[in-house]
């Protein structure tokens, strides 16, 4: 489920919300696998931050997505890592509909407000900032950001864009991968991935 959804946004669901939910659906099939065999083979450790999505009120699950969803750092380290390691194709395919969705120009990332949680850019900087705000100690110039899972509405043709070139390329990467492998001689299975 999309993190807007989770959330209760207001507002009509769009086709992003759909494709969210896609790619979350590829990064639960990539780490706990496709059949039954590849789910007996599940490192517990790798699956931590995914299991995430299954327990809690819909708002902790919310924020947990937002957080693994903020940036390619977190979404590399807390979800990719999990992949099985034979699901390449999976891993590229959801790291490009991550892109398109979480990191087009615009509406980068997932978090509301990353600067209050972000570290001091330099000590000068920051003197300079706390010597021209107001007095109280808030700064008058500072705006909320705008969430950027609503902003991104707003590029949706060049996002779906991006959504379905990531398809394109994931669908000819593996009709390749079909054409090119060896097949098994004599046993009717074909080897593993």
């Amino acid at each position: 489920m999309s993190i807007h959804n989770l959330e209760g946004a207001p507002g009509k669901r769009s086709v992003l919300d759909d494709w969210e939910s896609l790619l979350y659906l590829i990064c639960w099939l990539g780490t706990f696998g496709i059949n039954s065999e590849d789910r007996d083979n599940i490192n517990k450790k790798k699956t931590a931050e995914i299991e995430k999505w299954r327990h809690g009120t819909m708002k902790s699950i919310a924020h947990c997505k937002r957080n693994q969803m903020d940036n390619i750092v977190n979404f590399t380290r807390l979800i990719l890592a999990g992949f099985q390691e034979k699901y390449k194709l999976l891993k590229l395919l959801a790291t490009n509909i991550y892109m398109a969705l979480f990191q087009h120009d615009g509406c980068e990332g997932a978090y509301l407000d990353t600067e209050d949680i972000a570290a001091p850019y330099s000590y000068a900087l920051a003197v300079a900032d706390m010597l021209n705000e107001p007095q109280g100690g808030q700064s008058s110039s500072k705006q909320p950001k705008p969430d950027p899972l609503a902003v991104r509405k707003e590029y949706e043709k060049e996002i779906v864009d991006e959504f379905l070139k990531a398809i394109r390329a994931a669908t000819e990467a593996a009709e390749d991968y079909c054409m090119l492998r060896p097949t098994a001689q004599g046993s009717g299975t074909a080897p593993n991935q």
